[in-house]
């Protein structure tokens, strides 16, 4: 069993194409919204996602976590309302049936303002449930659980022509909201840090 998993805020505009896109790949999809005020929680709730009104205390890691407990499917795939998952998608669900890597990488695709390819990326977007938890507050990672503690020993590239299509940099505004949003987090975790060392003199 494949699930999508999603943590979204206010993603009205993004977040159909974003669950179109998965129409027919996952078995399921788990939403956990930090607080939308628009029409994003019955967009979902529409689209047949299993939706949690949760909240938003400025730690990514937990967020995701939330949305990560919300299934038993033996595989998650991560994505973002303003992605796409796009390829040879039809091949994903019998790979996933063999015996591969705990955490698998996909090429990430950011998309600039004219639809123009600007990088991409590798990321850890599929992975087997049980094996991971989210670390970080910002710029949060899957790692590996024990008995899985060494990254490089559950971790592959999927050898597929499976990709994930990044819209959010084609967004001026949306592009200068996350920047401030994750430069804040950022300093917060940095007074954090600093706090606990004078502490510790």
């Amino acid at each position: 069993m494949l699930a999508a998993t999603l943590i979204v805020k206010d993603e009205a505009a993004t977040l159909p194409d974003c669950l179109a896109s998965l129409h027919g790949i996952v078995d399921e999809i788990v939403v956990y919204d930090t607080g939308s005020t628009d029409d994003t929680v019955t967009i979902a709730r529409t689209a047949g996602a299993r939706v949690i009104q949760g909240y938003w205390d400025n730690d990514f890691a937990r967020a995701r976590n939330a949305a990560l407990d919300l299934t038993r499917a033996d595989w998650i795939l991560v994505i973002d309302a303003d992605e796409r998952l796009t390829g040879d998608t039809t091949a994903l669900r019998a790979y996933l049936q063999g015996d591969p890597a705990a955490l698998l990488v996909l090429p990430v695709v950011n998309l600039g303002p004219e639809g123009q390819e600007l990088q991409t990326l590798p990321s850890h977007r599929i992975a087997r449930r049980a094996a991971v938890r989210w670390h970080g507050q910002v710029h949060e990672q899957l790692q590996p659980v024990a008995p899985h503690t060494a990254a490089a020993a559950v971790s592959a590239p999927l050898p597929l022509d499976v990709r994930v299509i990044h819209h959010g940099y084609a967004d001026a505004e949306r592009r200068r909201l996350k920047a401030e949003r994750n430069l804040a987090l950022a300093q917060a975790q940095l007074c954090l840090l600093y706090t606990s060392d004078a502490a510790d003199e």
